[in-house]
């Protein structure tokens, strides 16, 4: 249904300015999911059905905020989206109350020479940076997708097949 000619194909439904990041095309290429940034409700799953004209992009009703801390923060299986959403509210407050001791000492060099590649190795040093780090990377695995006559989107958390919140480094 799409005209392949037109240079640009507008998609409505989306807010005025999008900030999109993440666009991802389903196997068949049928729906296309993006992200788009809003200050106050931070990152949020847009859904574009691309079988249909006009393009009409659906906000993903998703219980908490999507979690792209450690990457990419969905992942298409077949026609459902793997969602990874923030679960860790209580503890992100914590690690923001936290005590993190003196500022670290900044040190630049500037002799022109090559410098050596960055490494991460070692980053979490205390128990601080430990807590931080579960704070901001544990996620919940919610499964969205589309009945056979859709209306909207239906969400689902995966947890009870995979067990509770974990830190999840790939989709």
């Amino acid at each position: 249904p799409l005209d392949e000619s037109q240079a640009e194909i507008p998609i409505m439904g989306l807010p005025p300015s999008p900030m999109l990041r993440h666009l991802t095309y389903n196997k068949e290429g049928t729906r296309l999911a993006l992200t788009h940034f809003d200050r106050y409700d931070g990152l949020q799953l847009y859904v574009v059905d691309m079988r249909h004209t006009p393009l009409q992009a659906e906000l993903v009703p998703l219980p908490s905020r999507l979690n792209s801390t450690l990457g990419h923060p969905f992942s298409w299986a077949g026609d459902s989206l793997i969602v990874r959403v923030v679960t860790a509210k209580v503890a992100v407050r914590n690690c923001l109350q936290a005590d993190w001791g003196p500022a670290p000492v900044r040190l630049e060099h500037c002799g022109g020479e090559k410098a050596p590649a960055r490494t991460y190795q070692d980053l979490l040093k205390s128990k601080s940076d430990c807590e931080s780090f579960t704070a901001y990377c544990t996620s919940t695995l919610l499964r969205v997708f589309w009945p056979s006559n859709p209306t909207s989107a239906c969400v689902h958390t995966v947890g009870a097949c995979l067990g509770p919140a974990a830190v999840v480094t790939a989709l």
